[in-house]
C-alpha cells in the first residue's frame, strides 16, 4: 500500500510540473503570435498612409511618414520601463516633407515628441489594439538571451524598412520572450527574428 501511495505521489508531482511547463510554453507561444501580429499591423498601417505622403504637409497639419513597432523592455532595474510593445507613427511638421523626417531613435513613451517649432515628430498610437503587454509570467529576454530589437520602422510605399537606426540600420534583429520558473530562473523562451526585408521567422 505504501509503495502504491509513493508511486501515485511521484506521478502526481510529475504531472503538476509537466502542466506548469506546458502552461508556460502555451503563454510564450501566445505572446510570440501577438508580437508577430503587431509587427504585421504596423507594416499594414504604413501602407495606409501612402496617400498622405505626397508633396508638402499642408499648413497647420502633420504628415505621417511611416509607422513602426517599438519594444519597451522589462523593468528589471525598477526604473519604470514597461514590459510591452507598441505601434507609433513617424511624423513631420507643416511645410516639411518626409525626406527630412528625423530623430527616428529618440522616443518618450506614451506622448508625442516635439521639435523646435512645437510640432510632433513621433507619436505613439494610444489605442489598446496598437500595443501589447506581456503576460506577467513572461518578459523580453534579459538573462542568457537578449532582445536586441529596439524598433522597426516601415516607410511606404515599398515599404522601406529600418531596424534600430535610420542612418545605419541593422540587417536583422531578434526579440526573445522568456518565462521563468517559481525561483525566477529562466525556464524556456521563444524567439522572433526580423530582417530588413520585413521577413519574420520564429524559433
Amino acid at each position: 500500500m505504501l509503495v502504491i501511495l509513493a508511486v501515485v505521489a511521484a506521478l502526481s508531482a510529475f504531472l503538476v510540473l509537466y502542466n506548469r511547463t506546458a502552461a508556460r510554453q502555451l503563454i510564450l507561444n501566445k505572446e510570440q503570435i501577438a508580437l508577430i501580429d503587431l509587427t504585421s499591423r504596423a507594416r499594414f498601417l504604413s501602407l495606409q498612409t501612402y496617400i498622405q505622403n505626397l508633396g508638402t504637409t499642408p499648413v497647420g497639419k502633420v504628415q505621417i511618414c511611416g509607422v513602426g513597432m517599438k519594444i519597451d523592455k522589462t523593468d528589471v532595474d525598477g526604473n519604470g520601463v514597461k514590459n510591452e510593445a507598441f505601434i507609433y507613427r513617424d511624423l513631420v511638421a507643416e511645410n516639411e516633407t518626409c525626406e527630412i523626417a528625423d530623430n527616428y531613435t529618440d522616443f518618450n513613451y506614451g506622448t508625442a515628441l516635439i521639435d523646435e517649432n512645437g510640432s510632433p515628430i513621433e507619436e505613439r498610437l494610444p489605442e489598446e489594439q496598437f500595443s501589447i503587454k506581456l503576460n506577467p509570467l513572461t518578459r523580453f529576454g534579459t538573462t542568457t538571451t537578449e532582445t536586441n530589437l529596439d524598433f522597426i520602422l516601415f516607410i511606404p510605399p515599398d515599404p522601406q524598412i529600418f531596424i534600430n537606426d535610420k542612418n545605419n540600420p541593422a540587417s536583422k534583429a531578434e526579440v526573445i520572450i522568456e518565462a521563468a520558473d517559481q525561483t525566477g530562473a529562466l525556464s524556456n523562451f521563444v524567439k522572433i527574428i526580423i530582417n530588413d526585408a520585413g521577413y519574420v521567422s520564429t524559433e
